[in-house]
């Protein structure tokens, strides 16, 4: 086992934690039983891991900017301690086949530092190939979409979705966006939990009928993705004499969620750039100047405008139109 000198100190800090995470293919499927938000403390700490970088090391990162991102009170140090512990202790499963069986943890060590508002932390020595020095092997991950969920299973499903969907992405293979699972593998996966006693990961009797399955995991994940992400899943069921059997799940981009994402990116342009706001403006001034003999108070009507702009309700001329145009198709392209 490497000793802590071994690991090189790396002081990071919020401006460090970058917005996508990757991590390796092998993770993404691996079974593991963690809650919520230790999940959104290892995607948080996993964004300020530099891919490229060819050794972890140790981290060292202000308390209370992590205590931020969970949402978490500041005081509220113990509760930190009692979570960074069973991470510890935490299990996933990489492999478990004919081949080989390999169980890791997520992390190895950390030190909180109360009087200085410190915590270092390193991931345990076997993360290092699920996050360093991917190359084609890993699914990229947005970081906020931890915050989003509220449910362990939206977050299993969204990092296999979206390793499946990068596939085809990558490939062009409808093979990786409609297929078939078998049920029970399926039931396995996803609702595993660790019995310590046992020492292996087992499916807890409560899961263990479909029908439990689709109404606690399959169904709660898929409404939430529904709602909140990018794409989702559909599933239907296979049955053999009357008894689900298998799966086929069939992976959706979400309409609905892809334009209210534009739309979210678009505000925050339009508030931030200087080039949408100078034709905001020029517009306003048109309006205020045609308008001049109706308007009874003048800055209360200004500010009426400049409150439409902002809400991307301001409506332009034609000239000035085809100029938000050919910002917005810039804007549009970076999606």
């Amino acid at each position: 086992m490497k000793t802590e000198e071994q690991f090189e100190l790396s002081p990071v800090s919020k401006k460090d934690s970058k917005d996508l995470v990757y991590k390796s293919n092998v993770l993404v499927n691996g079974k593991y039983d963690i809650t919520m938000v230790q999940a959104r403390f290892l995607v948080f700490v996993s964004s300020l891991v530099n891919a490229y970088d060819e050794n972890l090391f140790t981290y060292q990162i202000q308390t209370s900017t992590v205590l931020d991102y969970l949402g978490i009170d500041r005081a509220n140090i113990k509760w930190l301690v009692g979570t960074l512990t069973k991470l510890q202790t935490s299990l996933v499963c990489l492999q478990d086949d004919n081949e080989a069986i390999e169980y890791a943890t997520f992390l190895g060590w950390f030190r909180l530092d109360k009087k200085n508002d410190l915590l270092e932390f390193r991931f345990d020595a076997s993360m290092k190939p699920h996050y360093l020095q991917l190359k084609n092997n890993f699914v990229t991950l947005e970081k906020n979409k931890y915050l989003d969920f509220t449910s362990m299973y939206t977050v299993k499903f969204y990092e296999y979705i979206k390793y499946n969907y990068q596939l085809f992405e990558r490939y062009k293979n409808n093979g990786y966006r409609e297929f078939e699972v078998d049920l029970e593998d399926f039931v396995k996966q996803f609702s595993s939990t660790f019995d310590h006693k046992k020492g292996v990961f087992e499916v807890p009797k409560s899961y263990k009928s479909y029908s439990d399955f689709r109404k606690k995991v399959l169904e709660v994940a898929q409404k939430e993705l529904k709602e909140k992400n990018d794409i989702y899943f559909e599933f239907e069921e296979i049955k053999v004499n009357r008894a689900v059997k298998r799966l086929l799940i069939t992976i959706k981009q979400n309409g609905e969620v892809i334009k209210k994402n534009f739309a979210d990116k678009k505000r925050k342009e339009l508030q931030s750039t200087t080039k949408h706001k100078q034709v905001a403006q020029e517009q306003i001034k048109r309006l205020m100047s045609r308008n001049k003999d109706k308007i009874k108070d003048p800055l209360k009507y200004e500010q009426k405008l400049f409150g439409m702009y902002l809400n991307n309700t301001l409506v332009y001329d034609k000239d000035l139109q085809e100029i938000i145009e050919q910002l917005d198709k810039k804007i549009f392209d970076s999606l």
